[in-house]
């Protein structure tokens, strides 16, 4: 399995991590110009950045050759997700990445200039960070087929 991340705090790593197998940075592969990927599972993890894809993953993914049965998509966030499944279903729609699976996972907020990071800290136990990371690591292993689906709203 390999796992393509874009992480700027350290939550999309944490789950980049988390799910095994190998993990190749995002920025880096888009500075060194590899877009040529095969396996039998590849994920694309990142942060949502103003509720959708960060521009960084979605230019990556226009450029991208992905080559598997069972593409998925994980977007961490702190606080709303907005609607960023749709927006990452249709990045690979346009172009031709058949995605199997995306979903979010919700994680501590630490959009410093935002929030109170002691605080989102504090509430970390709610978030059950951990429960919900093994269950998208168990949907992935035995190839649950799912989108996210977002409401108008």
């Amino acid at each position: 399995m390999k796992i393509l991340y874009f992480t700027a705090t350290g939550n999309s790593l944490y789950v980049a991590k988390s799910l095994g197998g190998e993990c190749y940075s995002i920025p880096k592969l888009l500075k060194e110009g590899q877009f040529e990927f095969e396996d039998e599972k590849i994920g694309i993890i990142f942060p949502t950045y103003n509720l959708g894809v960060p521009k960084i993953v979605e230019e990556f993914l226009n450029k991208a050759n992905l080559k598997s049965k069972y593409i998925f998509g994980i977007a961490t966030y702190g606080a709303f997700s907005g609607a960023v499944s749709t927006h990452l279903f249709e990045i690979g729609k346009r172009n031709g990445i058949e995605f199997s699976y995306i979903n979010e996972i919700i994680m501590v907020d630490n959009n410093l200039a935002a929030f109170d990071i002691r605080k989102q800290i504090e509430k970390e136990a709610d978030k059950k960070i951990e429960e919900n990371l093994a269950k998208l690591i168990k949907d992935i292993e035995i190839g649950t087929r799912y989108i996210k689906k977002h409401t108008v709203l």
